[in-house]
């Protein structure tokens, strides 16, 4: 199972996860992103994922894709906090060159143009 939660924080928002994210968890995910890429108004989406016990290879999927989507329109799709395991899969699958990882809240950059 996988909780989210949402802030708006002008054209950024931020998403915490906490529990499980596999295919079969994310359809709320899946959602929150698709509705912060059609959402013009929106520049950064950021992941908290300092809550998430496990992660697969599906789920990196849709973070990409969404990535490159919001990318498209000039904004971004940022992780926040993963664990060691989470940026192990990330630097295995190079994906840390393509998404931006911060490891705490305090180094996002603190405006959003």
């Amino acid at each position: 199972m996988l909780d989210l939660t949402k802030i708006e924080e002008g054209a950024r928002i931020l998403i915490t996860l906490q529990g499980v994210a596999n295919l079969r968890s994310t359809s709320e995910l899946k959602r929150m992103l698709a509705d912060a890429t059609e959402d013009s108004g929106i520049r950064q989406v950021v992941l908290d994922m300092s809550g998430v016990e496990m992660l697969d290879s599906a789920v990196l999927g849709i973070l990409l894709a969404h990535h490159q989507k919001l990318q498209r329109r000039g904004g971004e799709l940022v992780l926040l906090s993963p664990s060691d395991e989470m940026t192990d899969l990330l630097v295995m699958t190079d994906l840390e060159q393509l998404i931006p990882v911060y490891a705490s809240r305090e180094m996002l950059p603190a405006a959003v143009a």
